[in-house]
């Protein structure tokens, strides 16, 4: 049974039962406020008649037999007994009407109250003997009775409305989720990458539920692109090294080297290996950072980092300007400290790389931003370069995975990253912990 279904069964069964427990509490009501009119109605009717045999008659016993009768009526019946609780006269009401009457001491016992289909009033009358008046509950019984028969009436009435008009309107609310479901069926058969899931039309929790896979399946489809992407290069990027290395070694095998020429092929072989275990080791450190493993988070100063980097790329001095510039006022600053020293150190690389001799490299504090500035020959294509082995320049050694690295050190802190660069003047690198610099 679909979802839609279920709920509009749901709304009639709500109705239904919201319907059943108005009509319940209607009729107690009913019955109470129309008993209620009955006992009044009694106490109206008999007071007069009770005290004109008191007034009348002096010896009231021998008249006290003809009071039922006078007080009997087409709904009230009457009872006399004497003190005792023996009966001394019934008239019920329709003379033709039998009742089966209970001995008198169940009315005795209260003032008033319900018998069967009867309400009941005692009146004293005298010091002898006492009346009971009996009022035919057969009306309110028609009112009840009637309203059972409207409310069934409009309640099946309103039911079949409910379900001509709600599941429509279900539909329509339901719509953001029949479409997710649609769209789950074609991701689960296609994958995602053909698949666009549109913008949520409403701002409610259905809105909310579609806006949320959305943005999921955009990410999946990041991930799944970047793993494509990731197997592509990888392969092209190993794939020129490991046939440099069978080739070499088939040629040695063949005896085609020998004497220091072998030295220099064996030199060359190991330098590859030494290149690919560089690839590798960085591929698992940036799969390790697209991963969901937590970083260690710990309370550093900004000095203290600069100083370990500026002793560690000393030898950037010898050939480059390379300036680091120290807080007067340190600075706290919350993350992982070995893998920011680690994205600041492949920035400085990267400077170091692309700056001619002589060039300025800076490390510095701006803003709340930890900064890497160069003189360099700059970046053109200021939106590619964080792609994973994406390479500007081709003459220069590397892999294209430093600033791929940097970028996702900086998501994993949740840090932004920010760079402004031009073509032969230089770049700046920001590290920030708020969204701009």
């Amino acid at each position: 049974m679909s979802l839609n279904k279920k709920l509009s069964l749901f709304f009639v069964s709500l109705y239904l039962l919201s319907i059943a427990l108005f009509t319940l509490v209607s009729l107690v009501a009913i019955r109470h406020v129309l008993v209620s009119y009955a006992y009044g109605y009694m106490e109206r009717y008999a007071n007069p008649i009770v005290e004109f045999y008191l007034e009348a008659y002096k010896d009231i016993d021998k008249r006290i037999s003809s009071l039922a009768e006078d007080l009997a009526s087409e709904d009230i019946g009457a009872l006399v007994v004497d003190s005792k609780g023996k009966l001394i006269s019934f008239v019920p009401p329709f003379r033709e009407e039998v009742i089966n009457l209970p001995r008198p001491e169940v009315f005795l016992k209260e003032k008033k109250g319900v018998y069967e289909n009867y309400a009941f009033l005692t009146k004293k009358v005298g010091e002898k003997y006492t009346v009971i008046l009996l009022f035919r509950l057969k009306s309110i019984q028609k009112v009840q009775d009637e309203l059972i028969r409207f409310v069934v009436l409009t309640a099946s009435v309103v039911s079949i409305f409910i379900l001509i008009l709600v599941p429509p309107i279900i539909k329509r609310f339901l719509e953001p989720l029949s479409y997710l479901t649609s769209i789950s069926q074609r991701i689960s058969k296609e994958g995602p990458l053909g698949v666009e899931v549109a913008e949520a039309k409403t701002e409610d929790e259905l809105g909310q539920l579609q806006k949320a896979y959305k943005d999921m399946v955009d990410r999946l489809k990041e991930v799944i692109t970047w793993q494509i992407n990731f197997m592509r290069d990888i392969t092209h990027a190993l794939n020129t090294p490991l046939t440099y290395i069978k080739g070499q070694i088939e040629l040695i095998s063949e005896g085609f080297y020998s004497g220091e020429e072998l030295k220099v092929v064996l030199q060359k072989l190991l330098q590859q290996i030494n290149k690919m275990e560089t690839l590798i080791k960085k591929l698992l450190l940036l799969m390790r950072l697209q991963s969901q493993v937590p970083l260690s988070h710990r309370t550093f100063y900004i000095n203290q980092l600069f100083a370990e980097l500026e002793e560690e790329y000393e030898f950037i001095k010898e050939s480059h300007v390379f300036r680091v510039e120290y807080l007067s006022e340190d600075v706290l600053w919350e993350g992982d400290y070995d893998y920011l020293k680690l994205a600041l150190a492949n920035l400085l690389e990267n400077a170091y790389k692309y700056t001619p001799k002589g060039g300025l490299i800076k490390l510095y504090y701006k803003d709340d931003c930890i900064v890497v500035e160069d003189s360099g020959i700059g970046i053109e294509d200021k939106e590619r370069v964080f792609e994973a082995f994406y390479r500007e320049n081709k003459e220069k050694e590397g892999f294209g995975l430093g600033l791929a690295i940097v970028k996702a050190i900086a998501q994993k802190q949740g840090l932004s990253i920010h760079l402004e660069s031009e073509k032969g003047k230089g770049t700046k690198v920001y590290l920030c912990r708020k969204l701009t610099p």
